[in-house]
């Protein structure tokens, strides 16, 4: 070993040195080794770790529509702000619905329609049991419904507005209806596609479903879209 080498040539230096002195072997100390590390085996599994999920964005808090007199949603001096005048309101109402509107002489056409509960799901039906035929839908007379429904079409008179209403939307977009979704009022509120070619904001509250529409020849459809929006955010801020 290394260590008994360098004690031997110790002994010989003091050797040469001293020749008449007695040579003593000084006492060899075992030297102690320091204890063998301990080997860990890791074991590290090839996993894949996947990234947290990301947080669906929350739905901006939204006013509930309650009013069912589609002419009580504005005062006289919100219609002038909306419309630039004073108009007086026509009122239509029957059971199951509220219609309101203002015309002016320049042209511009507010309409609000209310329906609630029974009346709005025979609506919906009305056009979902067209729809399941075709793309082909129409309304005759007052009510704008077909009675008496087939017993399947029937059948589904026990689902809430909103589903009717959603599914309705489904078959309105497979037949080619622009349906565009308006989060700023609520997660069941579109931009709807009008027969009459004029901006149309549909909302469903509760068990009533609720329909903002402006026209006015002298601007383009997005235009009246737009319109129809701030005719909404003003029912909405009361």
């Amino acid at each position: 070993m290394k260590i008994i080498s360098h004690f031997v040539a110790f002994v010989f230096i003091l050797g040469a040195s001293a020749c008449s002195a007695p040579i003593q072997k000084p006492d060899v100390v075992p030297t102690q080794l320091p204890p063998e590390p301990t080997l860990t085996a890791v074991v590290v599994e090839n996993t894949t770790v996947a990234p947290p999920p990301t947080a669906e964005p929350a739905m901006p808090a939204v006013a509930e529509l309650t009013e069912t007199d589609a002419c009580k949603l504005y005062t006289p001096e919100e219609v002038n702000q909306l419309l630039g005048e004073t108009v007086a309101p026509r009122a239509v109402d029957s059971p199951g619905y509220s219609f309101c509107t203002f015309f002016t002489p320049a042209g511009k056409t507010l309409l609000i329609s209310i329906t609630t509960g029974d009346q709005a799901k025979k609506n919906f039906l009305n056009e979902i049991g067209q729809f399941q035929k075709g793309c082909e839908v129409s309304y005759s007379g007052s009510t704008r419904a077909a009675t008496p429904f087939p017993p399947e079409i029937e059948a589904m008179m026990g689902k809430s507005v909103l589903e009717l209403y959603a599914l309705d939307l489904e078959l309105q977009t497979k037949c080619g209806g622009k349906v565009k979704p308006l989060p700023e009022f609520g997660p069941n509120a579109n931009l709807v596609p009008n027969m009459m070619g004029i901006g149309s904001v549909a909302i469903v509250s509760g068990e009533n479903y609720y329909t903002f529409s402006y026209e006015d020849s002298n601007i383009n459809i997005n235009q009246m879209e737009e319109k129809a929006k701030e005719i909404v955010r003003s029912a909405l801020s009361q």
